[in-house]
Parts: structure tokens; sequence; C-alpha cells
């Protein structure tokens, strides 16, 4: 796992754990409910004075009723929606540290486990009995919730901290992030392909690459992180090919996982719509009038991309993923990899073909 990834699974968690969530705000409210209940219930039971000990009895009674009440007013579809989602997110990290023990994180699974079944238990039945034990799993999981939080924001700033990188006004940045493991020539060869890929369009844009060399921000592997910083146009336009081309790729699979035409010449003709597309946008002119040199750009820039995207089913653009349904991965895999340069072939009336 990355750190980029484990960063995301922070994220996540300080999300659904958040103070504006319906899910804390609920939990707080019992949580409170039961202190303040339990206290006033020691005092009841110390009283010595038996008008007293009826009068406390009595307020309690009266106050267990307004906790009630309070907590009827929330929606209870969508705290159960939020203590799903922040099981899942516990899940998804539990399982990604396979080899790896968290006692907190696991603690606080089960805790959350305990909380949700007495929460079925307190809608179907809807007892008091059943409302004070929802109550005191409450006063259990409210606290883990905050340490939580708490710990995971510190963590995160810790993470943020890590090799800060200039940023300039000119620049934009590219984060790439695959799933699968990797391999050192395959990082090695997607490193190359992002930075030729960059070459080349800096070289349509006219743009000078000893001004605006592309910055190697991070790279981290296992899967593969990858960050880099650019000139701000010619990395806009990077950024969208990559996203067009992964779409194009992953797009040619129906629901069933049956692999659709992903032929070199559909390829070669969607990487030269691709590329067009992208210029036009930006108004660069002279390409788009230079049949040549706009095959030779696209037959360039599909080879990259091909080399930076084949067998990846699963890949996250900046924050955006994009991924194959996962009957459909090991043929994605299998077919995307025979598209690998070597079998390339140049467009058919290109001049410059390799």
């Amino acid at each position: 796992m990355t750190s980029y990834q484990f960063n995301q699974h922070l994220e996540a968690l300080v999300e659904v754990t958040s103070t504006e969530s319906v899910l804390t705000k609920y939990v707080f409210i019992l949580a409170r409910g039961y202190d303040q209940i339990t206290s006033d219930l020691t005092s009841v039971l110390s009283s010595r004075n038996r008008t007293m000990y009826s009068k406390r009895q009595q307020d309690t009674q009266e106050q267990f009723a307004e906790f009630r009440k309070h907590a009827e007013t929330f929606p209870m579809g969508q705290v159960f929606h939020e203590v799903i989602r922040v099981k899942e997110v516990l899940d998804e990290m539990q399982k990604d540290f396979a080899d790896a023990s968290d006692a907190f994180i696991g603690a606080f699974r089960k805790q959350l486990d305990d909380f949700y079944a007495a929460l079925e238990q307190c809608v179907r039945g809807g007892e008091d009995q059943a409302f004070v034990s929802l109550m005191m799993e409450a006063h259990h999981l409210y606290p883990m919730m905050t340490t939580a939080r708490q710990l995971f924001r510190m963590v995160r700033r810790g993470l943020e901290r890590r090799n800060p990188v200039e940023e300039r006004a000119d620049e934009a940045g590219l984060a790439l992030v695959f799933e699968m493991p990797q391999t050192y020539e395959g990082v090695v060869g997607k490193l190359a392909s992002v930075q030729n890929a960059y070459e080349e369009l800096c070289r349509l844009m006219q743009v000078s690459i000893l001004d605006h060399p592309l910055r190697l921000v991070k790279v981290e592997t296992g899967s593969l992180w990858l960050s880099v910083r650019g000139h701000a146009e010619v990395v806009r336009m990077l950024t969208s090919l990559i996203e067009r081309f992964t779409t194009f790729l992953q797009h040619r699979f129906s629901i069933k996982g049956k692999a659709a035409d992903i032929s070199e010449r559909v390829i070669a003709t969607q990487s030269l719509i691709n590329l067009a597309d992208e210029l036009e946008i930006a108004g660069v002119t002279a390409p788009l009038e230079d049949e040549a040199t706009l095959k030779q750009a696209a037959l360039t820039l599909r080879r990259e991309l091909t080399t930076l995207l084949a067998g990846e089913p699963i890949v996250r653009v900046n924050d955006v993923l994009y991924e194959v349904e996962e009957a459909a991965r090991e043929q994605y895999i299998e077919q995307t990899r025979r598209l690998m340069p070597g079998r390339i072939q140049p467009y058919p009336l290109s001049r410059h073909g390799s």
C-alpha cells in the first residue's frame, strides 16, 4: 500500500466520523444521555430520604423520556447508512493491512458491530430496555469515534508535511495510482512513458522543456503512486488524454465482461481524435494543419499511454477512480497487454512511422 492509498483511507475515516455527520451527532446524544442517567441513578440510589428518593427517581424517568424523544428525531435510515459506511471503510483498511495487526481498528470495528446490533434491536422492538442497551453501546462507541478522528487527522497532517514541493504558479500537478503490483521494469516503463508523453506535448505546444521540465514529486511502489508537476497547460492536456484513453479502453468491455474490439486500428483512430480535440480546446492550431506531424504525435502518445495504462484495470487519475468490474479484470489485463509497444504499427498515411 502506498502512502497515497493510506491517506485515502484516513480521509474516508475522518469524513465518516466527522462531528457534522448524523451518526456522530446521534451517538453523542445517546452517550451523553447514558452518562447523565447513570449519574442520576447513582444519586437516587445514594439518597436516604424517601421523599427525595421518589423525586429523583421521577426526575430520572422524565430525563430518560426526554433523551429518547430527542433521539427519535434523528433520521434512522441515515444513521444506519452511515454506520454501514464506517464499517465498510474499516473493512477496506483491515483488508489492505492484512499482514499487520491493528488492535485499535479491530476494537473500533467490534464496538461498531455491537452498536449496530443494539440499534437494530431498538428499532425492531422499541422497548425501554432496548433503548438503554443502545445508549450503553453509544457510551462505549463515542470515545472511540473521537479518538479515531483525532488520531487519523494527526497522521494525515504528518503525511502531508513529508517531502514538501515548491508549487509554481505556472505549473499543475498530475497524480497517478495503479493498484496492480508492479515490477521494477514496469515502474521504470511507466515513469518513462509519462516523461515522453509530456515532452511530445511540449513540442506540439511549443513549450520549452528546459524552462518547464516535468518535475517528479513522489514515487512509491508496491502498487504504484506517481506524482509529477509541469507546465500547467501541458499537464492539463496530458491529464485529459490519460483520462480519455483510460475511459476508452475500459468502456470496450461490456457489463458481462465480454471484450469488445480494441484492435490497433480502433485505438489509432481514437488516439488521433483525442489529440486533435485537445489541441483544438487549447487553441493550438499549427499541428492540426499538418497531417503528418499530427499523426506522428498521435502515434507517439498512443505508444506511451499504452505503456502507461495497458494491463491496469484500476487506475486513479488525480482524485478520479477508473476501474473495470471485477469479473472482467483478468480478461482486460490479458487483452490490453497485447497492445504493448512492439506490436503497435504506425498510421497508414504517416510518413514518420517507426
